[in-house]
């Protein structure tokens, strides 16, 4: 009986410090990749940035550079925010 007590928090820590949060992130990330639309800017978990030319049900078609990629759409990592920084120097 002690044990389980001692063991009943440790199961909420382990819940409230790792699997909930990834599951969060899992959520967005999906949101994420459902609202891709042509002419949005990504960056996949490979590193490469392009534009999104055509969107499929799984996968995208991306040009980057002059060439043209066909991508999963669950490789997209995030989009590209392109707006310039301001530099204060």
């Amino acid at each position: 009986m002690n044990s389980m007590i001692l063991f009943g928090p440790l199961i909420l820590i382990f819940y409230f410090l790792i699997l909930r949060p990834q599951s969060q992130q899992a959520k967005k990330h999906k949101a994420m990749v459902a609202e891709l639309k042509r002419g949005d800017e990504i960056i996949t978990r490979g590193g490469l940035i392009g534009k999104i030319k055509k969107v499929n049900d799984d996968e995208i078609i991306i040009t980057s550079g002059q060439s043209e990629l066909k991508i999963a759409r669950a490789m997209v990592a995030a989009k590209h925010d392109v707006t310039p920084a301001n530099d204060a120097g």
